[in-house]
């Protein structure tokens, strides 16, 4: 009888066992979760900027993880419990296939993962200095512009990958105008390395990531433009010209509220014997500025040659086949020309050629890839003045080439 009491004592621990194991099991039981676009972190940098390196890219970025474990443990991990990390301090130049390290929660384990290595490429690191260029955003209202009155640091240096530091064009400050007042305000701006599109430069750093702006929001207006102009028909020319008859000026409401027309400095065309584009410099009182839809003014001038000076004009010079030069001359051959003359015509306006005299002529041919003996090699000629055109003739000479003695 007492052993029957045991008996059944031991089978209904057993059920018992059986059936908290069984609840346990149904009510937390084993399972998955997948977290996306975990961020790759490369670690280890600053020994690879000591050995005079730096990362230029990385295949990826982020990457997938799935952990598994019970419900209850899983169920708490977040994004932010989970890292992925690419150890470089052992990366050399070129492309590098590198582990990526995954750590996770102690009660969960890692079940899968999108990536196991990544490429990283490395290049030499250099640095070099950019200069700081301040950008606004949003708008102060009508007929207002914002002005930067100083930066502080006015460049910065941007070191990493030679490849990437060379795309960097210049390091841009964005300020809201919401920010500036009608009087000087100073405002910390975030500096971000662009290319020249001012698309963002990843993989370097700045010797600092902001800068201190001083900056205010100024009144425009629009005035009339008078542009003085002298020697249009000066020597063998005749220029034409054309420049904007208004200007966008802007500062102090006070000091434009004064202004209705602004006059240039005085611009000389007498020095032009080509057609060209020339800056525009008004003359502005103090506390005036030119509006940045003004910031490059310029007349566009036209220029042509006057009946006793046109350009069809010319002169010839004789040249001796011993004067001409010749190049890429083989080492072990000495070159010479048996052909006695060649003659250089040059054209242009009278102006032009008188101030042309045979030093100025400079005839040449190149003996690139030629042998011993007698060869027929195109011949050039070039003149030192202002000039508009310019032949040679015959347009081939006859060169002999020889061993040296």
């Amino acid at each position: 009888m007492l052993q029957s009491k045991k008996g059944n004592l031991i089978i209904s621990l057993i059920l018992a066992l059986t059936l908290w194991f069984y609840v346990v099991g149904e009510m937390n039981p084993t399972t998955n979760k997948t977290f996306r676009n975990i961020p790759i972190t490369l670690t280890n940098t600053q020994t690879l900027q000591d050995n005079g390196m730096a990362v230029v890219s990385t295949s990826s970025e982020k990457m997938s993880i799935t952990i598994t474990g019970k419900r209850s443990a899983v169920n708490k991990v977040r994004s932010a419990d989970i890292s992925a990390t690419v150890d470089v301090s052992e990366a050399a130049a070129g492309n590098n296939q590198l582990r990526v390290n995954i750590s996770v929660p102690g009660n969960v384990d890692v079940k899968d993962q999108s990536l196991n290595r990544i490429t990283v490429n490395v290049q030499k690191r250099i640095s070099a200095s950019r200069p700081v260029r301040i950008l606004y955003s949003g708008s102060g209202g009508s007929n207002t512009e914002a002005t930067t009155t100083s930066v502080d640091p006015k460049q910065v240096t941007v070191s990493g990958a030679r490849s990437q530091v060379e795309k960097v064009s210049y390091v841009k400050g964005l300020v809201n105008v919401s920010d500036i007042k009608t009087s000087e305000t100073v405002i910390s701006a975030r500096l971000t390395p662009v290319d020249a599109d001012g698309n963002e430069v990843s993989n370097v750093t700045l010797s600092q990531n902001k800068a201190n702006v001083k900056t205010v929001l100024y009144y425009t207006k629009k005035v009339t433009l008078t542009v003085p102009v002298k020697g249009e028909n000066s020597g063998d020319y005749k220029r034409t010209w054309k420049a904007p008859s208004t200007v966008v000026i802007k500062g102090d409401r006070n000091a434009i509220d004064k202004i209705s027309s602004v006059t240039a400095k005085t611009i000389d065309l007498s020095g032009v014997t080509e057609s060209t584009t020339l800056k525009i410099q008004p003359k502005l009182p103090d506390g005036v500025e030119l509006a940045d839809t003004s910031d490059n003014l310029a007349m566009k001038v036209t220029v042509k040659g006057t009946s006793s000076g046109n350009t069809g004009s010319s002169r010839t010079f004789s040249i001796s086949g011993r004067k001409v030069d010749l190049t890429d001359v083989d080492s072990g051959l000495s070159a010479s020309v048996t052909t006695g003359t060649v003659r250089v015509t040059v054209t242009g306006t009278k102006n032009q050629l008188s101030k042309i005299d045979s030093g100025d002529i400079g005839v040449s041919a190149s003996c690139d890839g030629l042998n011993e003996g007698t060869h027929s090699v195109s011949v050039k000629a070039s003149c030192g003045k202002t000039h508009s055109g310019i032949s040679v003739t015959p347009a081939q000479i006859t060169v002999v080439l020889t061993e040296s003695n």
